[in-house]
């Protein structure tokens, strides 16, 4: 876990999601990774991934995944259905 925090690619919100089912989990599971007995992640989560993730809260970031209708997808589909070979 400890490499999603120091890698420079990976968003937060790969750290940040499996979080909340379990905050209190999480701030036990972090706190071992992290050697902060007392660490809590609803207290001192956001600290953490503004630490390691600065870049990701200065400057806006584009979205990874972007939803499209059935309509704008059909032209790469079609582009990919005629460059793969007939088997």
């Amino acid at each position: 876990m400890t490499f999603y925090l120091r890698g420079d690619d990976i968003s937060p919100a790969a750290i940040e999601l499996p979080t909340e089912p379990d905050l209190d989990n999480a701030g036990v599971a972090f706190g071992k990774l992290l050697k902060k007995k007392d660490f809590s992640w609803p207290e001192h989560g956001e600290s953490l991934l503004r630490r390691y993730k600065a870049r990701y809260f200065d400057e806006p970031q584009l979205p990874t995944t972007v939803p499209v209708s059935g309509m704008m997808a059909e032209p790469p589909r079609n582009a990919l259905r005629e460059e793969s070979p007939e088997p």
